[in-house]
Formats: structure tokens, sequence, C-alpha cells
């Protein structure tokens, strides 16, 4: 009967602890990617290369930055890494958190934040063209440039896709030639 009393007691301690020192914290320690991992994989894993976001960063990181550093707060590189690991796998933003050892609301709000203040830059690094001459070359590239591509796009598609004898049929009349 001693040994039942004893063990209600300790769970009635730790209940007491609980409510009087609250729930522990969890501190997760966060892996610095852009130090650890290699140009290539970095590439991989956040699809823009080291020199690309260290030229990004300062643009945005007065924006992020906290002002003191109570409470394990992320930094403004770990914040843009995040963002971008999103937006290189558009994956849930649960999966992105563990990964970058973070809470999900955490995570959500970081990518909330760094993607309003990435666009807030389009002034900067996107000029449309403003006169009548500037937008008929742009629209004459672009329409080059979408002709050449979307062409040789099909052209490979069915070359890998299909039957040669059915891209006989879809391309012109003297493939026969060509074929044999």
């Amino acid at each position: 009967m001693d040994l039942l009393f004893d063990i209600e007691l300790f769970d009635d301690i730790d209940e007491l602890e609980l409510i009087e020192f609250g729930v522990p914290r969890n501190i997760i320690v966060r892996q610095d990617y852009f130090v650890t991992l290699p140009d290539y994989k970095f590439f991989k894993k956040f699809r823009l290369q080291k020199d690309t976001v260290l030229f990004l960063l300062p643009f945005i990181e007065e924006q992020l930055q906290f002002p003191s550093d109570i409470n394990n707060c992320v930094s403004p590189i770990n914040q843009l890494l995040t963002c971008l690991r999103y937006f290189a796998t558009a994956a849930h933003i649960d999966i992105i958190a563990d990964y970058m050892g973070m809470d999900p609301s955490t995570a959500g709000r970081i990518i909330h934040r760094v993607s309003r203040t990435v666009a807030s830059l389009y002034p900067k690094f996107i000029n449309m063209p403003n006169t009548d001459e500037n937008r008929r070359l742009v629209k004459a590239n672009f329409s080059l440039f979408e002709k050449f591509t979307f062409r040789n796009f099909l052209v490979l598609f069915i070359i890998t896709h299909y039957d040669p004898r059915v891209l006989c049929l879809l391309t012109s009349d003297d493939c026969e030639l060509k074929w044999n």
C-alpha cells in the first residue's frame, strides 16, 4: 500500500511542477545549411547558388532582423533559406519546418514575411518597357523566343515519345528519306 501511495505522490508532484513552472521549453539547435552544405548540394536543396543568396541577403536583412536575441530567434540567412526551401520543393510547411529545425507556425510566419519582403524588391530588379519602341522590341523578342522554344520542345517530345513512323506523318513528306 505504501508503494502505491508513493507512486501517486510522485505523479502529483510532477503535475504540481507543471502547474507552477509550466511546460519545459523545447529548444532545437538549428543547422546552418549555408556553411555545412557544399555548393552542389546547396543548389540541389535550395535551387539557388550561394553567391546569389549572398547577393539577395543584404537587400532584405534589415527587414528580417529581430531587435534582440531573445527566444532563440531565427537568423535572417536561415529565414531566407527556409523560404527558398519552401519555394524549391513546394512541400508542406511541416516538412520544411522539420528540415530547418523549427516549429511549423514559425516556418509559416517566416515564409510569409520573407516572401513579402522579396516581392517588395521588384522595382529594383524588374523594369518594364516604358516606350512604344521598347514594348514592340520586347514583344518581338518574346514571340521569337516562344516560337522556337515551343517548336523545339514539341519536336523533342515527339521524337522521344512516339514511333518514328508517326513522326513522319506529323512533320513532312520527305521524312521517309531521313528515317531510311
